[in-house]
């Protein structure tokens, strides 16, 4: 008896609405993953581009904030060079005023009247001159009776002054002044002698 021979049945073929529906399905889902890649990367721009834009924006604002110190600067320092010349006038006035005090014991009841006059002539000059520096930022010094910085005075020489500690203005020579801060002539001053270290004694 002859076997007979077995046939596997065959897979149906899709249909072609299946097929297509499939074809559709691919197709938006990769359409899908790429706008979302799009998306994903023009987020990414957008962040980049924002945060560039702020550091620029910073930068501009750091930079408007400089120019805007050094013309501050520029402003309040740009009578400095007169501040210096004016600071001798001042000297010249003080200088004055001492040799005026000099003469007052040799002077007669007359000349003492006049030179009163002369002294109250120059105390108001130099009153005057004072306001005027004042009002473009000029201060003097207060050195008289301060512990010596020499950021702000300049020693002359040394004293003895047992009344005051080591180390401190004992006299002031010349006036010093500062400029918004800024010292334009340090304080010529006496400073006294600084305390010696003591020697160790031994037990």
């Amino acid at each position: 008896m002859s076997e007979r021979k077995k046939h596997r049945p065959k897979t149906p073929a899709p249909a072609p609405e299946a097929a297509a529906e499939d074809l559709v399905r691919k197709v938006e889902g990769s359409a899908l993953l790429a706008a979302s890649e799009r998306a994903d990367a023009a987020e990414a721009r957008a962040v980049e581009l924002e945060e560039k834009q702020k550091r620029t924006l910073a930068d501009f604002r750091n930079e408007t904030q400089r120019i805007a110190r050094q013309a501050d600067e520029r402003r309040k320092f740009a009578v400095e060079g007169l501040v210096g010349e004016l600071l001798p006038v001042f000297d010249a006035l003080q200088g004055a005023r001492e040799g005026l005090g000099a003469r007052e014991g040799l002077a007669t009841a007359a000349e003492s009247a006049s030179l009163d006059a002369v002294r109250e002539g120059l105390d108001l000059v130099e009153k005057e001159l004072l306001k005027v520096l004042g009002r473009h930022g000029v201060e003097r010094i207060e050195a008289a009776g301060a512990v010596f910085d020499p950021g702000l005075h300049e020693a002359v020489f040394v004293v003895d002054d047992p009344e005051l500690e080591p180390n401190m203005v004992a006299q002031v020579l010349r006036p010093g002044f500062t400029l918004h801060g800024r010292v334009v002539r340090p304080a010529h001053v006496a400073v006294t002698r600084a305390a010696e270290a003591q020697p160790e004694t031994g037990v």
